[in-house]
Protein backbone atom coordinates (compact mmCIF):
# COMPACT_ATOMS: atom_id res chain seq x y z
CA UNK A 1 0.00 0.00 0.00
CA UNK A 2 1.40 3.37 -0.99
CA UNK A 3 0.96 6.36 1.26
CA UNK A 4 0.69 9.83 -0.13
CA UNK A 5 3.76 12.02 0.47
CA UNK A 6 2.06 13.88 3.34
CA UNK A 7 1.21 10.61 5.06
CA UNK A 8 4.85 9.43 4.91
CA UNK A 9 6.08 12.75 6.30
CA UNK A 10 3.51 12.58 9.10
CA UNK A 11 4.58 9.05 10.05
CA UNK A 12 8.28 10.04 10.02
CA UNK A 13 7.58 13.05 12.25
CA UNK A 14 5.54 10.88 14.60
CA UNK A 15 8.42 8.42 14.87
CA UNK A 16 10.84 11.22 15.74
CA UNK A 17 8.51 12.56 18.44
CA UNK A 18 8.24 9.18 20.16
CA UNK A 19 11.67 7.63 19.54
CA UNK A 20 14.06 10.56 20.16
CA UNK A 21 12.99 11.25 23.78
CA UNK A 22 13.32 7.55 24.57
CA UNK A 23 16.87 7.46 23.19
CA UNK A 24 17.78 10.63 25.07
CA UNK A 25 16.38 9.29 28.32
CA UNK A 26 18.08 5.89 28.21
CA UNK A 27 21.14 5.83 26.01
CA UNK A 28 22.87 9.19 25.80
CA UNK A 29 24.90 10.58 28.70
CA UNK A 30 24.81 14.36 29.13
CA UNK A 31 27.96 16.20 28.16
CA UNK A 32 30.11 16.82 31.23
CA UNK A 33 31.05 20.18 32.64
CA UNK A 34 34.29 21.26 34.27
CA UNK A 35 34.70 23.12 37.54
CA UNK A 36 36.65 26.37 37.19
CA UNK A 37 37.89 28.30 40.22
CA UNK A 38 37.26 32.03 40.59
CA UNK A 39 40.54 33.94 40.46
CA UNK A 40 39.74 35.77 43.70
CA UNK A 41 39.07 32.57 45.68
CA UNK A 42 40.15 32.47 49.31
CA UNK A 43 43.09 30.14 49.92
CA UNK A 44 41.28 27.99 52.51
CA UNK A 45 38.31 26.92 50.37
CA UNK A 46 38.26 27.49 46.62
CA UNK A 47 35.13 29.08 45.14
CA UNK A 48 34.22 27.75 41.75
CA UNK A 49 31.52 27.37 39.10
CA UNK A 50 30.41 24.73 36.61
CA UNK A 51 31.21 25.48 32.97
CA UNK A 52 30.79 23.90 29.54
CA UNK A 53 33.41 24.90 26.98
CA UNK A 54 34.73 27.86 28.99
CA UNK A 55 36.85 30.45 27.14
CA UNK A 56 38.96 30.75 30.29
CA UNK A 57 39.33 28.52 33.32
CA UNK A 58 41.43 28.20 36.46
CA UNK A 59 41.89 24.43 36.75
CA UNK A 60 42.33 23.39 40.39
CA UNK A 61 43.91 20.27 41.88
CA UNK A 62 41.37 18.43 44.03
CA UNK A 63 41.94 18.53 47.78
CA UNK A 64 44.47 21.36 47.68
CA UNK A 65 44.15 25.01 48.76
CA UNK A 66 43.45 27.62 46.08
CA UNK A 67 47.10 28.69 45.94
CA UNK A 68 48.91 29.28 42.65
CA UNK A 69 50.91 26.08 43.16
CA UNK A 70 47.67 24.08 42.70
CA UNK A 71 46.04 26.14 39.94
CA UNK A 72 46.64 26.26 36.22
CA UNK A 73 45.09 29.31 34.60
CA UNK A 74 44.17 29.05 30.92
CA UNK A 75 42.73 31.82 28.76
CA UNK A 76 41.55 32.11 25.16
CA UNK A 77 40.65 28.42 25.07
CA UNK A 78 39.37 27.12 21.73
CA UNK A 79 37.70 23.73 22.20
CA UNK A 80 38.51 21.33 19.37
CA UNK A 81 36.22 18.64 20.84
CA UNK A 82 33.78 18.50 23.76
CA UNK A 83 32.21 15.07 24.02
CA UNK A 84 30.67 12.76 26.59
CA UNK A 85 34.03 11.18 27.54
CA UNK A 86 36.78 13.67 26.62
CA UNK A 87 37.27 17.32 25.77
CA UNK A 88 40.32 18.77 24.02
CA UNK A 89 41.16 22.44 23.74
CA UNK A 90 44.06 24.78 23.05
CA UNK A 91 44.80 28.20 24.43
CA UNK A 92 47.23 30.20 26.56
CA UNK A 93 48.38 29.00 29.97
CA UNK A 94 49.51 31.77 32.29
CA UNK A 95 52.82 30.60 33.72
CA UNK A 96 54.14 32.33 36.82
CA UNK A 97 57.03 34.74 36.00
CA UNK A 98 56.94 33.68 32.32
CA UNK A 99 53.63 34.96 30.96
CA UNK A 100 51.22 33.32 28.55
CA UNK A 101 52.49 30.19 26.78
CA UNK A 102 50.73 28.03 24.19
CA UNK A 103 49.15 24.97 25.77
CA UNK A 104 46.64 22.22 25.13
CA UNK A 105 44.32 20.67 27.69
CA UNK A 106 42.66 17.26 27.60
CA UNK A 107 39.79 16.67 30.04
CA UNK A 108 38.66 13.12 30.77
CA UNK A 109 37.26 10.66 33.34
CA UNK A 110 33.75 12.11 33.71
CA UNK A 111 31.90 11.40 36.95
CA UNK A 112 28.46 12.28 38.26
CA UNK A 113 28.56 14.00 41.65
CA UNK A 114 25.80 16.04 43.31
CA UNK A 115 23.66 15.84 40.18
CA UNK A 116 26.35 17.29 37.90
CA UNK A 117 28.43 15.33 35.41
CA UNK A 118 31.97 16.75 35.52
CA UNK A 119 35.39 15.93 34.10
CA UNK A 120 37.75 14.86 36.91
CA UNK A 121 41.14 14.65 35.17
CA UNK A 122 43.03 17.29 33.18
CA UNK A 123 46.26 16.71 31.25
CA UNK A 124 48.23 19.63 29.88
CA UNK A 125 50.67 19.80 26.98
CA UNK A 126 53.21 22.60 26.56
CA UNK A 127 55.39 23.18 23.47
CA UNK A 128 56.13 19.88 21.73
CA UNK A 129 56.04 17.53 24.72
CA UNK A 130 53.31 14.97 25.32
CA UNK A 131 50.42 15.38 27.70
CA UNK A 132 51.68 15.37 31.28
CA UNK A 133 50.80 13.14 34.22
CA UNK A 134 47.58 14.95 34.88
CA UNK A 135 45.79 16.96 37.52
CA UNK A 136 42.94 15.47 39.54
CA UNK A 137 40.22 18.13 39.25
CA UNK A 138 37.55 19.16 41.73
CA UNK A 139 34.50 16.88 41.53
CA UNK A 140 32.00 19.09 43.33
CA UNK A 141 31.56 22.56 44.67
CA UNK A 142 31.37 23.14 48.40
CA UNK A 143 27.92 22.46 49.78
CA UNK A 144 27.24 19.99 46.94
CA UNK A 145 25.68 22.56 44.62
Amino acid sequence: MRLPCRGAIFLAALAVVFICPAVAAYGVAPRPQVICIASSSPVESPVGFYAKQPRGCNFHERGQPAAYAYLLEMRRIHWLHWGARIAVGSGKALANMVGPVAARVRLSVPSTVCGHRVFTLARFKFNHGGFGKGMQLDRRLSGCR
